[in-house]
């Protein structure tokens, strides 16, 4: 019932002249399939496979539309790529013998935060009785967002908030929803980039830790992939 008197553009993307350009076409090919994304009731969008046949129906022409939710489908295509391009990040790491500490860090940063689709990131390095972290670099992107003055190099362990769970937990740490109360958060300095979700990593070199990788403010949630 709710249906009845909607057009295929109130549920569609949105875009009536899209529509429209589809429905001229398919008066000539009869039939078409191709992705798009739908609306759900809750406002929400999902990928969806549509398939259209012209076809008639008492001496009028209708056209028969069946979209069906391609979600998991484009989850595991995206699982796929992921890997590839994680291989080829490494592939290329491998291969930079000549380049500086800098140019290294600043290369596996970046890709970091590319990768994992996030808008800010960092590393630090962790002393060799593991009680200090020296900050080494931010994203580009997080010192475009950042407008703290004189933040402090070096941050002893024990006094560090949840980005510091790493190295006390000696495990990745992921914080989805940073707004939540946590008694691990120590707060951030005025004019630091605002953080959303956040995941650390840490690096060990045997039973070391040697560094910490983290990043930050992803559109979804961080996962185990």
């Amino acid at each position: 019932e709710e249906l009845i008197g909607m057009s295929i553009a109130d549920i569609g993307p949105g875009r009536p002249e899209k529509v429209q350009e589809i429905a001229r076409k398919l008066m000539t090919v009869k039939t078409m399939r191709f992705e798009t994304f739908h609306r759900r009731k809750d406002g929400s969008t999902l990928p969806v496979e549509v398939s259209l046949t012209l076809a008639e129906l008492n001496n009028q022409k209708v056209v028969i539309d069946v979209a069906r939710d391609i979600t998991e489908r484009k989850r595991s295509e995206e699982a796929l790529r992921l890997n590839s391009e994680r291989t080829l990040t490494l592939l290329a790491l491998n291969q930079m013998t000549g380049a500086t500490e800098k140019e290294l860090m600043d290369f596996a940063l970046n890709e970091a935060v590319r990768l994992t689709k996030s808008e800010i990131g960092y590393l630090a390095f962790l002393n060799g009785d593991e009680t200090m972290l020296t900050m080494y670099s931010w994203s580009e992107s997080a010192m475009a967002q950042c407008a703290v003055n004189n933040a402090p190099i070096e941050y002893r362990v024990s006094q560090t908030g949840l980005w510091g769970e790493a190295v006390r937990q000696r495990r990745p740490v992921v914080t989805n929803d940073y707004s939540l109360p946590n008694p691990q958060k120590k707060g951030y300095p005025e004019g630091h980039v605002p953080v959303k979700r956040h995941m650390n990593v840490p690096v060990f070199s045997g039973p070391r830790i040697v560094l910490v990788a983290g990043v930050g403010n992803k559109r979804d949630e961080y996962e185990d992939s």
